[in-house]
């Protein structure tokens, strides 16, 4: 009894690890505002990063980090393997990976959206590290 127990734990515990896992992908864990022509402060307008992080995407936003103490990177996923155009065939697509030095702000996009967006309409960003990194997502109206 004790065994099956502890398979149906083992099965529960990975049922609910892929759900968070899709959960997270579904929900933007920075905001995304609306630039002004007053700018943006980004003095308190950005947000922590997590390893992984998401924002909302309308194909006119555009990713601004602030760096920490120490250099990373920042991988944004691509969601489309390649591009295809009459008269030029296709392009394979891969991911894009951006340096972001220490104490620095990086301004990233914009993020055509049928490249970068998920099926919930968000882009995923890795971090190779978050210790001290920041990060909002702005869209620009045009």
């Amino acid at each position: 009894m004790k065994l099956k127990h502890l398979a149906l734990s083992t099965l529960l515990g990975a049922a609910l690890g892929s759900a968070q896992a899709a959960l997270a992908q579904s929900v933007p864990n920075i905001s995304t505002t609306d630039i002004t022509t007053a700018g943006i402060n980004t003095a308190s307008g950005l947000q922590a990063a997590s390893p992984t992080t998401y924002f909302s995407n309308t194909g006119d936003a555009l990713l601004i980090v602030k760096g920490g103490g120490t250099a990373v990177s920042a991988t944004l996923k691509t969601q489309a393997t390649s591009l295809y155009q009459d008269g030029y065939g296709s392009t394979p697509l891969s991911d894009v990976t951006v340096g972001i030095p220490s104490a620095s702000i990086v301004i990233m996009g914009p993020f055509p959206q049928g490249r970068w967006n998920n099926q919930y309409g968000l882009v995923t960003v890795s971090f190779t590290s978050v210790t001290g990194v920041s990060a909002s997502a702005v869209n620009v109206p045009q």
